[in-house]
Parts: structure tokens; C-alpha cells; sequence
């Protein structure tokens, strides 16, 4: 099984909530985020922003909503969940090869979150073309504006761009 594959069923394994997040990873790589993160979500004018991170086995995820508040591995599930109710199964089936993608290049995945109008389409560089029946949101930007300098091994965040308005 390549890396990417064992990175997207680690993913898998953690959304179906068949195996507990690591509060050990989230401490050790993706904290240092979060301020850069948050500051990502006001620069692009997101909704919100996931952003997740697979190593070993192990998955960590944050989740920051429009208000700002960030939320850690299976709350930030939780929150995800009821924020795409009816289409989280499809967002997700979307999300994780983009995800395992970024990961598998020692980038953390992140996605920017936008909420469309139903019927809307979300298209620009560095972004996902989704057509999804559902609730939104179902347009997200997978290359947030955020660039960090890596440490160590550390994983890279991507430098870009946001979903159009």
C-alpha cells in the first residue's frame, strides 16, 4: 500500500469514528498552527477551515468555525458533522484524496470552508469544482492563503488561495 493510500485510510478510519484521534499529534504539530491558521480563515474571508494531519498511523484534526473558536480532533468531527449534515459523506469522499495529497507531500491538509448559495459553483485556482446535492457548504478552497516556515520535519502549509465571493 503506497503512502497516500495508508494516509487517506488512516483519514477514513478516523471521520467513520473507528479509531480515536491523537490529542499527542495535535500537541506536537498542528497547535504551533493555529494562530497562522486562524489568521488564514480572516485573510480569505472563509467560513471556516479544516485542516488535518496523518503520521504513523496516527490522525490529528482542527477545525476553526467563522467565529473564530477552534475545535480538536473528534469535537472538531462532531462540529464538521453538523455543519454539513445532509453532505458530509460526499464532502468527505471529496476531501480526503485532496487531504492525503497535501499530507503524502509533508503539507498539512487543509481546506478552506465557503458557504454557497444552492445551485452555486465554486470555481478559481486552487480550488475544488464540487457539484453536490445538499446542504452547504460544498465549496471549499484546498490551498488556503497561510505560509509557515517549517521546523525540523515539520509539515508545510500551502501559500495561495481562497474561493472566489
Amino acid at each position: 500500500m503506497t503512502a497516500k493510500k495508508k494516509i487517506a485510510a488512516a483519514l477514513n478510519q478516523a471521520l467513520a469514528e473507528k479509531m480515536a484521534m491523537s490529542d499527542s499529534l495535535y500537541a506536537e504539530e498542528l497547535a504551533d498552527f493555529e494562530a497562522g491558521l486562524k489568521a488564514s480563515l480572516d485573510k480569505d474571508a472563509d467560513d471556516a477551515l479544516l485542516c488535518m494531519l496523518a503520521d504513523q498511523g496516527d490522525v490529528a484534526m482542527m477545525l476553526i468555525d467563522g467565529d473564530g473558536k477552534i475545535y480538536q480532533n473528534e469535537a472538531a468531527l462532531a462540529k464538521l458533522k453538523r455543519m454539513w449534515a445532509a453532505a458530509f459523506d460526499a464532502n468527505m469522499q471529496l476531501l480526503v484524496p485532496l487531504l492525503s495529497d497535501h499530507i503524502s507531500d509533508g503539507d498539512l491538509g487543509v481546506a478552506g470552508i465557503k458557504w454557497v448559495k444552492s445551485g452555486q459553483d465554486c470555481i478559481g485556482p486552487n480550488t475544488s469544482h464540487i457539484r453536490l446535492t445538499g446542504q452547504a457548504p460544498r465549496c471549499f478552497a484546498t490551498k488556503p492563503n497561510f505560509t509557515s516556515t517549517p521546523s525540523r520535519s515539520r509539515p508545510r502549509l500551502f501559500s495561495g488561495c481562497r474561493a472566489p465571493s
